[in-house]
């Protein structure tokens, strides 16, 4: 069979024979893929050429190759299919294949940007991965801080198990709270849905809505224009003109043209291609313009500075509303300014917004409550001697306070880093806990087999609720 515009199973193979594709035989994917066709798509050939007959050749679109690629590697990998799964659950050596699906989504050679655009209106592949990744966080605190409670244990007065046991209670408590006020809403729809299939097919079948259609026979046709694009649909037609022929005006009886066929020499396949992808970037930047995305800022040291510096402006505006108060309190103001307060209905609400926002700001897990009321004490002592007499004396106040916060805030840095990287020191833990080291082990091993436990029941969950799959 002549090369067209679209990829033969030979083109997306392993080794480029035909033989095999993410390492099953033609024969295990043939069969895979009419069961994703009747299954997900209420049997339209979006896998097969153009042809009725029995034996119709496999063929990847070039405007979805990525997607179709994706969603037979999901399906042959299937770890709720595969015989080594549990009935009641997924075995924790599939958990691996799992996460390697979302490696592969994030491939930048797997996914045009289109194809990319269009999926992530319906999940959102980074948050699904740096979920996957927290849990392997998870998995890692968890390790050291079950550690740290054991060899720690003879330097503290306190009973850390019970802070232990109380931080865990409330974290349970607040996700019983929170599910239970988003029930109504997360039946219908998964907030964090971890599972890319189903995100997939709606994104394949978006794209087919768009650029081809389907007949009684099943069989996957090209549109002669782009669905509701008028603006667009006219360079769509010209590149259309180049690579399908169309006989005797007639739509359904359409044919792919070989490379052979092209009417200008200078044309081949790969500038087809790049022009079609080139038009659908375009076509689905109009049509989405707002890509969804999530990202996380960790604690790094220009986060920190970044924080110390908002602070510190927050404090000086507190410290404006603040002496303004305590002045009101104590007699301490002309008639028009209180009037100007009586009147001005937000000063109340700015200076308890302002207060509790300090309270609650955390840097690197050390808390500015450390601090302020140390402030409000002595600013409260000066306004009654009458001894806050100038702006200086306030730029000193919020410099020496914020030189302690910024010392107190790296110093903990410091003994924190140097603490927990012992703990990814296998040479080092092994000096200095040796006779304890294989219990270090054992207790990483048992968080990993949690962490992955964590994603099976997630991921086992959102299957079952899919067990008898419907378009989308």
């Amino acid at each position: 069979m002549k090369s067209t515009i679209d990829f033969l199973f030979k083109d997306v193979s392993d080794n480029k024979d035909g033989k095999e594709l993410f390492g099953f035989s033609a024969q295990t994917v043939k069969k895979r893929i009419n069961d994703i066709e009747h299954n997900y798509f209420e049997g339209r050939k979006i896998y097969h050429g153009l042809s009725k007959s029995k034996n119709n050749a496999i063929i990847f679109r070039c405007e979805i190759k990525g997607l179709l690629l994706l969603l037979l590697k999901l399906e042959l990998e299937d770890v709720f299919r595969d015989d080594k799964s549990k009935k009641s659950g997924v075995t924790i050596g599939n958990i691996d294949r799992i996460i390697d699906s979302y490696v592969f989504a994030l491939d930048e050679e797997l996914l045009s940007d289109y194809e990319y655009r269009v999926l992530m209106q319906f999940t959102d592949i980074d948050d699904g991965f740096t979920f996957l990744e927290s849990i392997k966080a998870f998995r890692n605190e968890l390790s050291k801080s079950l550690i740290i409670l054991a060899t720690k244990y003879h330097d503290h007065a306190a009973n850390y198990f019970k802070m232990f046991i109380k931080r865990i209670r409330d974290i349970s408590v607040s996700m019983i709270y929170g599910s239970y006020d988003l029930k109504q809403l997360n039946s219908s729809l998964l907030l964090q849905p971890l599972d890319l299939k189903i995100a997939l097919i709606r994104a394949i079948n978006q794209i087919c809505d768009d650029l081809y259609y389907f007949k009684e026979d099943m069989i996957c046709r090209r549109r002669i224009n782009l669905l509701d694009n008028k603006q667009l649909s006219e360079e769509y037609n010209n590149i259309r003109n180049k690579h399908l022929c169309i006989k005797e005006n007639r739509v359904d009886d359409q044919r792919e043209l070989t490379s052979d066929e092209f009417q200008h020499d200078e044309l081949d396949i790969i500038d087809i291609r790049d022009e079609l992808t080139s038009l659908l970037c375009k076509y689905y930047e109009q049509k989405y313009p707002h890509v969804p995305v999530i990202t996380s800022t960790p604690p790094t040291k220009e986060n920190i500075v970044d924080m110390l510096s908002k602070t510190e402006k927050g404090l000086y505006r507190y410290i404006e509303l603040f002496i303004k108060m305590q002045k009101l309190c104590y007699g301490k103001l002309s008639e028009d300014e209180c009037e100007e307060i009586y009147t001005y209905e937000p000063f109340l609400r700015e200076f308890y917004n302002t207060r509790f926002q300090l309270l609650h700001t955390e840097i690197h897990d050390w808390s500015f409550a450390n601090y302020l009321p140390q402030v409000e004490t002595y600013l409260t002592r000066q306004i009654k001697k009458d001894a806050l007499t100038n702006i200086d004396q306030i730029n000193e106040i919020i410099k020496t306070t914020m030189d302690r916060c910024r010392a107190d805030v790296m110093k903990r840095i410091q003994i924190i880093a140097t603490e927990m990287n012992k703990y990814d020191n296998k040479e080092l833990l092994e000096i200095e806990y040796s006779g304890i080291i294989d219990n270090i082990e054992e207790i990483e091993a048992t968080c990993e087999s949690l962490a992955k436990n964590l994603i099976a029941m997630i991921l086992k969950q959102e299957a079952d609720r899919n067990k008898e799959p419907k378009p989308y």
